[in-house]
């Protein structure tokens, strides 16, 4: 499974960012539309931090030094506005996340704004999957990123995402390559 970069950039080229869950289309199953779960979003605050981890890495035969140097990393950018995330939750349990890292990127040849933002933590649990959780989660941190003034979101995805992805107006981009030290 390979690992593609893919974006999305606002407010140029006649994109517009979306302003918050797009309307289910209709199926003619009225049922399966009013068959979704209810649910609250929480911003993500220090509090969280280890739901947040566990979204990172969510196997559990992950090394615990791997889990607390991610949470070491956390805290402090979820009290800095590095980090912003959204949780959902359902009668008192987290079932789904997402967050963006904040990146001073520095402005680019296509962008005068020094910020960047990376989706990260996208993560829903198995029996809420393929409900609209993630992707209104998604939403609401794109218009997030509209409200700061951040024109671009970065995220790293296989090939079994992209439609997903790109449903969101996510695009490809070939250009990226890495370098591991």
């Amino acid at each position: 499974m390979s690992s593609q970069v893919i974006y999305a950039e606002f407010g140029r080229a006649g994109r517009t960012p979306r302003a918050g869950p797009q309307p289910i289309e209709s199926t003619g199953n009225v049922a399966a539309i009013h068959a979704l779960p209810t649910w609250l979003r929480v911003d993500v605050d220090a509090s969280h931090v280890d739901i947040v981890t566990r979204h990172r890495y969510p196997r559990a035969d992950e090394k615990p030094a791997v889990l607390e140097n991610y949470r070491a990393w956390l805290a402090p950018r979820i009290d800095a506005g590095q980090y912003i995330g959204y949780l959902a939750q359902i009668d008192g349990v987290i079932v789904a996340g997402a967050g963006l890292t904040l990146l001073d990127w520095g402005p680019t040849r296509d962008s005068a704004r020094n910020l960047r933002a990376r989706l990260v933590n996208v993560f829903t649990e198995v029996g809420y999957r393929r409900q609209r959780i993630a992707h209104e989660l998604i939403c609401a941190l794109m218009t997030a990123c509209d409200k700061r003034g951040i024109d671009q979101i970065d995220l790293s995805t296989s090939d079994a995402g992209h439609s997903f992805w790109a449903g969101l107006g996510f695009e490809r981009v070939s250009s990226e390559m890495t370098l591991l030290l």
